[in-house]
């Protein structure tokens, strides 16, 4: 820690010392804090506080920073993604595409088979 606390164990003797300001202005130019009994505890749990708030930074800093690496893995996946929905598409209009021609092919056979059952008709026919 860059300051000290001085632990007046007075009451009285405390108030005395803050009382006179040259001696409080040089102590804090040095970064001494004067406590009294009655002061102590209060300036304890700032300091503790401090350090909660500092930690709490941190902890969130890292939080940033996870959340910072999700993102770009989400960027990463989101691509990927749009990826394979451009291939799954285009598998899905390649498979319409050749349905439809086996389709046709089926048709274009069933009427060759119709033809010769014609011709066949005819044939007996004569």
């Amino acid at each position: 820690m860059d300051f000290a606390l001085m632990y007046l164990p007075s009451e009285p003797v405390y108030y005395e010392v803050v009382s006179d300001t040259e001696l409080t202005d040089y102590a804090r130019r040095r970064r001494v804090y004067p406590v009294s009994p009655t002061t102590l505890y209060a300036h304890l749990q700032m300091i503790l506080l401090t350090f909660e708030g500092k930690k709490i930074e941190s902890t969130s800093r890292e939080i940033l920073n996870l959340m910072r690496g999700v993102r770009k893995d989400y960027e990463k996946v989101e691509v990927h993604l749009t990826t394979l929905g451009s291939h799954i598409g285009n598998a899905y209009n390649k498979f319409s595409e050749v349905d439809r021609s086996f389709t046709l092919m089926g048709q274009k056979l069933s009427s060759s088979t119709q033809l010769e059952a014609k011709e066949k008709q005819l044939k007996l026919e004569e």
